[in-house]
């Protein structure tokens, strides 16, 4: 598992659906089966993947509670390319292979999946999968901003209302990133914003075709797209960050480290790897805010921000000794003690242990339910998967478990 850890934690997220069976013995040790007609009084959804020789698998199952510990055996399969999104109470996969969106719904009885409809966007072009972004009920968008396309579609319907050809994010640079380019988007206002991460390399491709901070806002009223660009960030990362607050942040590409180890870049062009900028609600980069993460820790390598609360910041980060050849570049990969988190301020620059996450690695938001917020991450002595239940600033439980493999995403429908 270790070799393909580093991709498997950046993985699109996708979850699918089973049954669970319910029953209850009396003292006189006669077996009751629960009435099928009680409706479950929730629906939670955690997608998880396993590795075979030919890739990952993944596959969805579905409880009226998380399970502690997910049995690799019961869940429901849907295949290597698809990525999982949750909307109201519903699930929406994309398949990239078939091009194609199915919205599923669950039954509240008996935790079925069902197939309630399946729109083909084949003909928009689009390839790129993580960027889907909901608005309403009626209006959700999906694009491809390596190739100028920005498709419109109604959740409800399941039918593309438009589809909007506009400037590509590569500008004339050289191609190749079609997997990587637009990363995970997000509301607005009235408009949708994308971070675009143009220097995802492909395998031993020295491919850098240019740099900075870049946000695609699309405007749906207009079919329009501006690009605002900052050069203060070597390269922009895919999960933008939302603090308590609300204000938005753009995190730095967590391959940055390894870029300027082994890629010929102009240092004097682009800012540092490490550095977090900040956006205002028309989706401007704000001039005043700029918070460089290899000021404070010795981070080489990722960097990712597990959450931000109020002016104060959870960061994990890398402390990796990069070997020259590049044919030697990921020997360190599974070597946990690499891998730190602290606690940041950001006014003060004061660090602290935060030994509350020091156990686990690849932290990732996966969403707020009920008002708490839940993770999906590694144990670092066993590297088992987790699901993480933050139950205050700093107090984690962990609520779910899957050995042998990875969980990719957790929701909760109703």
């Amino acid at each position: 598992m270790k070799t393909n850890n580093r991709w498997a934690w950046k993985t699109m997220l996708l979850i699918a659906i089973i049954t669970t069976g319910f029953t209850s013995c009396k003292d006189d040790d006669t077996e009751t089966t629960i009435n099928d007609g009680d409706e479950k009084e929730s629906a939670w959804v955690q997608n998880y993947s396993i590795e075979y020789p030919e890739g990952h698998v993944f596959y969805l199952i579905a409880s009226e509670e998380p399970l502690t510990t997910i049995d690799i055996s019961q869940g429901l399969e849907l295949g290597s390319d698809v990525s999982t999104w949750f909307f109201e109470e519903y699930v929406y996969t994309i398949a990239s292979s078939s091009a194609t969106i199915t919205k599923w719904s669950v039954d509240k009885v008996t935790l079925e999946f069902k197939t309630e409809s399946v729109l083909s966007y084949a003909s928009t072009g689009i390839s790129a999968t993580r960027s889907l972004v909901f608005l309403s009920e009626t209006q959700a968008f999906l694009a491809d901003l390596e190739e100028g396309v920005v498709m419109e579609w109604n959740p409800t319907t399941m039918k593309i209302s438009n589809t909007y050809n506009v400037e590509s994010a590569l500008n004339g640079a050289s191609s190749g990133l079609s997997m990587w380019a637009t990363g995970y988007g997000f509301a607005l206002n009235e408009k949708v914003a994308w971070p675009v991460c143009y220097a995802q390399y492909t395998c031993c491709e020295n491919l850098f075709p240019q740099g900075g901070s870049t946000l695609g806002v699309f405007d749906p009223s207009s079919g329009s797209i501006t690009y605002e660009q900052d050069n203060r960030i070597l390269n922009a990362g895919y999960w933008p960050l939302t603090d308590i607050n609300g204000n938005r942040f753009i995190q730095p590409n967590t391959e940055n480290g390894f870029y300027y180890n082994y890629y010929d870049i102009d240092s004097s062009k682009y800012g540092s790897p490490y550095t977090l900028l900040k956006i205002d609600a028309e989706g401007n980069f704000d001039p005043s805010f700029e918070f460089n993460f290899s000021d404070v820790v010795p981070v080489t390598y990722g960097s990712n921000v597990v959450f931000a609360y109020k002016n104060q910041l959870v960061l994990e980060y890398d402390e990796v000794a990069w070997p020259d050849a590049y044919d030697d570049a990921w020997n360190w990969w599974g070597d946990e003690s690499v891998s730190h988190t602290v606690l940041i301020d950001l006014a003060s620059k004061a660090v602290e242990p935060y030994s509350a996450l020091e156990g686990y690695r690849r932290i990732l938001f996966r969403g707020n339910f009920d008002g708490i917020n839940y993770y999906s991450g590694f144990i670092k002595a066993n590297d088992k998967a987790v699901i993480l239940k933050q139950n205050s600033v700093n107090d984690f439980t962990i609520v779910s478990t899957l050995d042998g493999g990875i969980i990719q995403n957790i929701g909760k429908l109703w």
